[in-house]
């Protein structure tokens, strides 16, 4: 682990163009990896003990970390971001904000690939990371204009020479804030997980318990209502939008 680690550093320094750890793996006996065994998502108070825990001690991060909290990115998604595949909305209010999806960052062959399912896709931006990244876009045009260039590097998380950022060395921020946090140690993918479950489980009894209390009146009172309501409503639109028969 020490071993990687200076490695990770000597490739971030440019004193090595790779990290020849990364290709260990071809030497030994094939494992199966499953990204979602042994799953340890955060709640939502211990993500946001996390998050204020990252940004007091590696705030340079911060803005990688929140990205992967608000949207369940994968991290080699997240690596592989352009700032070409931000739309921050025209205007503070504007509600058209996503980021898109596109590629993925292979560390290995230091190159990008298309995302796991071969389909790329939009994820809606929070008010909050629209934020959070403009302020980062700034910082990184400023490091850009010291350094004598015209214009920032494409990718959004890289390194003084333009690459993404080495997973290694986001993994070791990820297991000192972890640390730092009083947190459990878990995998950066289960901040993905995280993401999902925060959605599904604490955001969805709060949701019922509003509809619950909008009064007998209301044509909705549980997500499941919600769901359903939709469906209908999906259901009618496309009854209205089907093409006459010719007589």
């Amino acid at each position: 682990a020490d071993l990687q680690a200076m490695l990770v550093h000597a490739v971030e320094d440019e004193v090595i163009p790779s990290n020849p750890a990364t290709r260990l793996g071809k030497y030994l006996p094939e494992k199966r990896h499953d990204a979602d065994a042994g799953m340890m998502p955060f709640t939502a108070a211990e993500l946001a003990c996390y998050l204020e825990a990252m940004a007091e001690h590696y705030p340079q991060y911060y803005p990688h970390f929140l990205c992967l909290a608000r949207t369940g990115m994968r991290q080699g998604e997240a690596l592989g971001l352009r700032w070409e595949d931000f739309q921050f909305g025209r205007s503070p209010d504007d509600p058209y904000r996503f980021i898109h999806v596109q590629r993925t960052y292979d560390p290995v062959h230091n190159r990008m690939n298309t995302p796991k399912n071969g389909k790329t896709r939009r994820v809606d931006m929070a008010q909050d990371l629209k934020q959070v990244l403009l302020e980062w876009q700034a910082r990184c045009f400023d490091v850009a204009v010291l350094a004598g260039q015209t214009t920032t590097f494409p990718v959004v998380f890289a390194t003084s020479s333009g690459r993404p950022w080495a997973p290694a060395r986001v993994f070791y921020v990820h297991k000192r804030v972890c640390a730092l946090a009083g947190l459990r140690a878990t995998r950066i993918h289960d901040l993905r997980h995280s993401y999902a479950t925060i959605l599904l489980y604490e955001l969805k009894a709060d949701l019922n318990a509003y509809l619950a209390g909008l009064g007998p009146s209301a044509k909705v009172r549980s997500l499941a209502d919600v769901i359903a309501f939709n469906e209908r409503e999906k259901a009618h639109e496309e009854l209205e939008i089907q093409p006459l028969s010719e007589a």
